[in-house]
């Protein structure tokens, strides 16, 4: 499991760098195992000394190489 505090997590949510998979019927936001390796990776960028702001500048690239894939 990712080390990262719930506002950590509703802070990502909110700048648009995760996103959750759904919502539970008790309105939970709920993530998937691909989230959780995003987060993983946006906690190494900000060890490696990234900006956020770089951060998901990455991870945007990242994710339009992944749909050109496909």
């Amino acid at each position: 499991m990712a080390e990262v505090s719930t506002r950590t997590i509703d802070y990502y949510t909110n700048i648009g760098i995760i996103k959750p998979e759904k919502r539970s019927k008790n309105n939970y936001r709920l993530y998937s195992d691909e989230t959780l390796t995003r987060l993983k990776r946006i906690e190494q960028m900000k060890r490696e000394k990234y900006t956020l702001d770089e951060i998901k500048q990455v991870l945007n690239d990242l994710d339009k190489m992944s749909k050109e894939e496909k």
